[in-house]
């Protein structure tokens, strides 16, 4: 996110929903933003180091698409994903970082995740079409405009709710687990009854509330499922 901030700062500061932010602003200068993030890559090489060989090995391209999903906009319409699958990334690390191996259950929860984020993303972005037209920056609405990218991200949202289903069930969760899942499934279901009823310019602050219930829901989802499963049936 640092990253991210310095190098969108001058299209930040031209963009009236964006430019209050902390480089634009003056309220952060760049050049300790910059320290900031170099200080935070070098962390987490050195972490990565101490966990194990494999984690290791996957923290430089790990960290390159990390920061480089920040200027994909430059380039691609599919930044949308390229965003989604960086921060989706995080169950595939996590598993690798415990138990320095790759399978199919955390490359499905990544997946999930990685529709989740897009998803929210194409729709986030509605909010800069116009903009993002004028200044020839790359997005599914700036490229196709708010239908079709409604579309999208409904499509994106329920191959998100997909892949965490298969998750699920590769990951031996039950009941509970789906019941949390079809919870999930509403409050994306709000998100984007709030974007269709907002205007293009600013959300209220709901939609982003709504979506942050999201992780909290789908972790309360499993720990309750696994609980269950050792209260009830294994004792």
């Amino acid at each position: 996110m640092g990253f991210n901030r310095i190098v969108d700062t001058d299209i930040d500061l031209k963009n009236e929903r964006t430019r209050d932010r902390e480089i634009p602003a003056g309220k952060i200068s760049k050049r300790s933003a910059i320290l900031f993030v170099v200080l935070s890559s070098c962390g987490f090489l050195i972490v990565s180091w101490f966990i194990n060989p494999m984690a290791f090995l996957f923290s430089f391209p790990t960290l390159i698409i990390l920061l480089g999903y920040s200027l994909a906009k430059r380039f691609t319409w599919f930044c949308h994903f390229i965003l989604g699958f960086s921060i989706g990334l995080a169950p595939l690390a996590t598993w690798v970082a415990v138990r320095e191996e790759i399978v199919w259950e955390p490359i499905l929860w990544t997946i999930g995740l990685a529709f989740n984020l897009a998803g929210f993303d194409i729709l986030y972005a509605l909010q800069d079409q116009e903009f993002d037209q004028k200044e020839g920056l790359y997005s599914i609405p700036a490229k196709f405009g708010k239908k079709i990218s409604l579309r999208i991200a409904i499509a994106s949202h329920i191959l998100c709710i997909g892949f965490l289903f298969m998750a699920g069930f590769a990951s031996g969760l039950g009941f509970i687990f789906i019941i949390f899942l079809i919870v999930t499934s509403y409050f994306l279901f709000q998100e984007h009854q709030i974007v269709r009823t907002s205007g293009n310019n600013f959300f209220p602050p709901k939609f982003y509330q709504i979506h942050s219930y999201i992780s909290l829901i789908l972790f309360a989802g499993l720990l309750f499922d696994r609980v269950f499963y050792f209260l009830f049936l294994v004792f």
